[in-house]
């Protein structure tokens, strides 16, 4: 639900929030309520500088995606997730730019096997408009994951990026570099990862994605490198006025490298959503 939204003509700001309660047929105990609430601020400088500050805070017990699903320690536990951003960006000329982030992340859980931890991260990145086809990024970042009362791990990344718009609807995106890692017990890594995605907006009520990732990171389970791959790809259209509908694959690959702990999620989902009112939509949707 859209709680507020405000527009100057340098100013902008708006407030969502989002309840979801979810009930079992046969398990009532697992009965739960989850919230999400988001607040952005944008605000113009001057004619070349932008600055954007948001907080996203989230509660729920079970993942919402394939993505949140892989890796995860299994079980139904809630866990609250807290991420602060700020973001400032400065146009150098009309063919580049610079944009510097820093955002903060708390991760609670409500597990006693999980440890509470929290991420700082930090980047710099530089956007140059070959043409208006044709984008190229360079980004630096570096990202730290501490575990309350235990270790933390730190990884420094460089990586390149393009964009590239075949056609009007069609475009790919693929970007790559190189992590240097610290993991949890003082291991060094240097690990290449790669990201590539291909969009099809096919008309202006149809969707195509594909997309595909290989890296390995730290996560909010455990004190440990997930080295991973994986695939996904869905669908997305508008059938009526009021009525949307999705189906979406995935599969990936994993193991944690210390522990030697493998992981492999494999899923497919179809999702249909009404609009009953601006702020009220009913959804029914299937996941295996």
């Amino acid at each position: 639900r859209l709680l507020s939204s405000f527009q100057a003509k340098l100013l902008s700001l708006e407030l969502r929030r989002h309840t979801t309660w979810e009930t079992f047929a046969k398990n009532h105990k697992f009965t739960n309520t989850s919230e999400d609430l988001s607040a952005n601020i944008s605000r113009e400088l001057s004619k070349f500088d932008r600055i954007n500050i948001s907080d996203i805070f989230s509660h729920t017990y079970r993942p919402t995606s394939f993505v949140d699903e892989f890796g995860r320690t299994p079980g139904l536990y809630s866990y609250y997730k807290n991420r602060i951003g700020v973001s400032y960006n400065r146009d150098i000329t009309k063919q580049f730019g610079i944009t510097t982030r820093y955002a903060n992340e708390i991760n609670n859980v409500s597990t006693s096997n999980i440890r509470d931890s929290y991420v700082n991260d930090a980047s710099i990145e530089g956007t140059y408009f070959f043409s208006s086809n044709t984008v190229f990024l360079a980004t630096y970042e570096f990202n730290n994951r501490k575990f309350v009362n235990s270790k933390d791990a730190t990884t420094n990344s460089v990586s390149g990026a393009l964009r590239q718009n075949i056609t009007k609807q069609l475009y790919f995106d693929v970007r790559a570099g190189l992590d240097l890692i610290r993991s949890y017990d003082n291991t060094r890594y240097t690990r290449p990862f790669a990201e590539a995605s291909l969009t099809d907006e096919i008309d202006n009520k149809t969707v195509v994605n594909v997309a595909f990732t290989k890296e390995d990171y730290t996560n909010a389970y455990r004190q440990d490198l997930f080295n991973h791959w994986q695939i996904s790809g869905s669908l997305t259209r508008e059938l009526l006025k009021k009525l949307r509908g999705s189906v979406s694959g995935f599969y990936g690959n994993g193991e944690y490298v210390a522990e030697s702990i493998t992981n492999n999620l494999r899923g497919v989902r179809a999702d249909f959503t009404y609009d009953i009112r601006d702020n009220i939509k009913g959804r029914l949707s299937y996941s295996y």
